[in-house]
């Protein structure tokens, strides 16, 4: 079964501690077997996940691109597969999108870590 990882955070850019823990979790959940990342191609903390991805072997990355009219924060990643945007993607504000898809999350239920600034990762 493939390992599914899905990220967002902010336009700003993760902090060091951050991208760290980012990481670690992508090591430990590839577990060397490949995964499939899933990120909205958005400046900053989004292009971050996309390069920590790219660096293992057996990455495959779906970008789900959106909001489509907001040419502006899109970090025109290259991914394996381009996929439409999921509908909450294309009617989110900017300031509320990370908490948008992490409510979105409960519905899945999917497993979520939250990094904070200093790299710590709550369940």
């Amino acid at each position: 079964m493939t390992t599914h990882i899905g990220f967002t955070g902010t336009r700003h850019g993760m902090t060091p501690g951050q991208r760290a823990a980012v990481a670690q979790l992508i090591a430990e959940l590839a577990s060397g077997v490949g995964f499939t990342a899933h990120h909205g191609d958005c400046v900053g903390a989004g292009a971050e996940f996309h390069d920590l991805c790219r660096a293992h072997a057996g990455s495959f990355i779906g970008i789900h691109r959106g909001p489509l009219g907001d040419v502006e924060h899109q970090a025109g990643c290259v991914g394996d597969e381009q996929r439409e945007p999921l509908p909450h993607a294309t009617c989110c504000t900017r300031s509320a999108g990370t908490w948008v898809s992490l409510s979105m999350t409960g519905r899945t239920r999917s497993i979520v870590h939250v990094i904070g600034v200093r790299g710590t990762i709550a369940l």
